[in-house]
């Protein structure tokens, strides 16, 4: 487990903070991520484990939570910005028409 956190995890949610999320998305990541922690935890479908129980068991962190704290980091990184730079002009902007 100590390798998936360490290895696979940061490659799946590579750049995560960045990324325009769908629900479609965040959905087959969240998926990829399920199947990937009941393998290696050998639970089968027919065990009828839930995901919350297999994550418990493994000690891993809520994909959704960690994605919101990566985008989270992320946007802290574009507030701390030069007011001129590129990225927090496009920030304003799309603030400033409501999006």
């Amino acid at each position: 487990m100590k390798d998936y956190c360490a290895y696979v995890r940061p490659a799946l949610l590579y750049a995560a903070g960045t990324w325009a999320l769908t629900e479609r998305l965040e959905g087959l990541v969240a998926s990829c991520d399920h199947k990937m922690l009941k393998y290696m935890s050998r639970v089968r479908w027919k065990d009828r484990i839930t995901n919350e129980e297999v994550r418990r068991r493994c000690g891993v962190e809520d994909l959704e939570h960690r994605l919101r704290k990566l985008r989270l980091r992320w946007f802290g990184h574009v507030k701390r910005r030069d007011k001129n730079s590129i990225l927090r002009r496009t920030m304003e902007k799309f603030k400033a028409e409501g999006h």
